[in-house]
């Protein structure tokens, strides 16, 4: 039985798909299968896919017969999996080629982990500019390793290797009802990861997700922020600590700890979502009639 399923969730990534692939194939552990999940592409995105199948039977294309949402796509990439490990990768995002292969090991020899990762770089333009090295923990389930892994981590932990029945588990009830806004889902999904002492991290093999900041062109200021809808982040957030609450719930019992919890998890919304000083600045400016 293959071991990994590499879920592949693309739109219109012609540009991209095939350096992709190209990076999956070279994997140094080889024992996986990877299904590209197109969803309805208007480019040649599908006969990129098609072609590389054709060429290396661990690669499968699905073409959604229409565009799901990119959220939905993920998930039916994760529906698809049968194996015992799972991670999906972004057409955009590399991977040394040693990525499957130390993280599976790292989770074969962590049997109580659900989830390995990496070390992570932020790249644009080929130059990197953010790092994420695994925090050191204190180990044994210590509070204080859930808060650092909280405030420490990174989006692109959502990359890396997991046990596929936890992930799936976790998925159904944290990023399903989220909505088809991906804005913070990822950390969302990893807080039951963390809560649980269940993620184990290794310097030894990187992940490169490729960063687009606001820049604009070389010597050339950056075009002027734009600032997403402000009820929509409103709602994301309350969406956010209503179902981060439902994981406290579930593993701490009620009392002083829930309320330490309550202010911890408004910390992470405040960190991971949308931070109360622009809610404060916005909400302060629509109030006196100006754009928020």
């Amino acid at each position: 039985m293959t071991v990994i399923t590499i879920g592949v969730p693309v739109f219109n990534e012609e540009a991209r798909l095939e350096t992709c692939l190209a990076g999956l194939a070279a994997q140094t552990f080889g024992d996986f299968t990877a299904l590209v999940f197109d969803n309805a592409s208007t480019d040649a995105t599908a006969e990129i896919a098609a072609a590389f199948a054709a060429r290396d039977p661990r690669f499968r294309l699905i073409r959604q017969p229409e565009n799901k949402g990119a959220m939905q796509n993920f998930l039916d990439a994760l529906d698809a999996a049968q194996t015992p490990y799972f991670l999906w990768r972004a057409a955009d995002d590399r991977s040394d080629a040693n990525y499957l292969e130390v993280l599976h090991r790292l989770l074969e020899a962590n049997p109580a982990k659900q989830l390995a990762v990496g070390r992570v770089i932020g790249t644009f333009r080929g130059e990197t500019i953010r790092e994420t090295r695994f925090p050191r923990l204190a180990g044994g389930g210590a509070p204080k390793d859930v808060r650092t892994l909280m405030f420490r981590s990174s989006a692109s932990w959502i990359y890396g290797l997991f046990r596929r029945a936890a992930l799936a588990d976790v998925m159904r009830r944290a990023w399903a009802p989220y909505g088809d806004n991906g804005w913070a889902a990822d950390f969302l999904v990893l807080l039951p990861f963390f809560m649980d002492d269940a993620v184990v991290g290794t310097h030894s093999t990187t992940f490169e997700a490729a960063l687009r900041p606001r820049a604009g062109p070389p010597g050339q200021p950056p075009p002027p922020r734009t600032e997403a809808d402000l009820d929509m982040l409103l709602q994301l957030r309350r969406t956010f600590l209503d179902i981060a609450s439902t994981f406290v719930d579930e593993r701490v019992a009620p009392g002083p700890g829930r309320a330490v919890w309550a202010a911890l998890l408004f910390l992470y919304a405040d960190r991971r979502v949308y931070k109360t000083r622009h809610i404060i600045r916005r909400s302060a400016k629509r109030l006196i009639g100006l754009k928020p």
